[in-house]
């Protein structure tokens, strides 16, 4: 696998043809006071990439590759804010539809059940998001 890195190690581009990274790298630009200018040049391409063993690349809380070692450790603001994102997408629509039943049928057999669910759902999101401790 070949990757060109930023300064953190965090993986600008990864490829396993290094023909192919190095032809992305050179349409990379990056934006300057006057405009953009290019990341890479003909002369300076080839020394910005480097090889990396699978082992090598490890990815982060957040999606992002990086070089092992150096991934971020968990953003909790992040975290929260994914967790808010899927409480609105997989939770609320269970808790309204409690509330629907508990307005039509309090004795309704469904509410414990739709509860259950509720709560698996829940703790999955905090599996799949979890705070730093």
């Amino acid at each position: 696998m070949f990757g060109i890195i930023d300064d953190n190690k965090k993986f600008i581009l990864l490829d396993d043809n290094r023909e192919t990274l190095r032809t992305t790298a050179l349409m990379l630009a990056k934006q300057t006071e006057d405009g953009y200018e290019p990341m890479f040049t003909e002369e300076t391409v080839d020394e910005a990439i480097a090889e990396y063993a699978d082992e090598d690349i490890e990815v982060a809380y957040n999606g992002e590759k990086y070089v092992k070692g150096y991934a971020p450790a968990i953003d909790n603001k992040y975290q929260s804010k994914m967790r808010e994102k899927a409480y609105e997408a997989e939770v609320d629509p269970i808790t309204a539809h409690i509330s629907r039943l508990r307005d039509d049928d309090p004795e309704s057999e469904e509410i414990a059940t739709l509860m259950a669910e509720r709560t698996a759902k829940r703790e999955a999101i905090k599996a799949t998001y979890p705070y730093a401790e």
